[in-house]
């Protein structure tokens, strides 16, 4: 998937130019580029240079451009083939809670997002196991879990602070 990826990344660059292209490369691909080399230290001095990481964020922004595209049959598929051309545990995680939820969805059974997350996790611990000790992984896993259990009571407290 690496030689496909790198051929869509020389694409890019060469139909919307080489630094545009290298930039767009790394949001859509997780494509790290030499041609960025100069403004990575820029983007960290401001302190957005984790917009260049590929994260569930991506995934969510695909789904939707793909519900308005109104390809909702395929969106899953694509999704699924997007998280492997780039690669990115994150990426991963996203599309099969997507899937896990999409199953329970055409099956009329409630879903349940920190479910979604517990079968994700296993999956990818099932096919890769070693990933239990990787950064991206401890990561993604953790800010997620934290989404789920905490964006309820956050939004509590904000609504009394009101």
């Amino acid at each position: 998937m690496e030689i496909q990826k790198m051929e869509i990344n020389e694409k890019i660059k060469s139909v919307i130019g080489r630094e545009e292209g290298a930039l767009c490369s790394s949001l859509v691909l997780g494509v790290k580029d030499d041609t960025l080399s100069g403004k990575v230290n820029s983007l960290k001095g401001l302190g957005i240079i984790h917009i260049l990481s590929i994260s569930g964020f991506h995934v969510n922004l695909l789904e939707k451009i793909l519900k308005k595209l109104k390809v909702r049959k395929l969106a899953t598929g694509i999704i699924i083939v997007y998280s492997i051309i780039v690669d990115s545990v994150p990426a991963y995680r996203a599309s099969i809670m997507k899937l896990s939820a999409s199953f329970a969805h055409w099956n009329r059974k409630d879903d349940s997002p920190l479910g979604n997350l517990i079968i994700s996790a296993m999956f990818l611990l099932t096919w890769k196991p070693y990933l239990m000790f990787d950064l991206s992984f401890q990561l993604t896993y953790l800010s997620t879990l934290g989404m789920i259990l905490l964006s309820e009571p956050i939004a509590w407290r904000l609504a009394e602070i009101r």
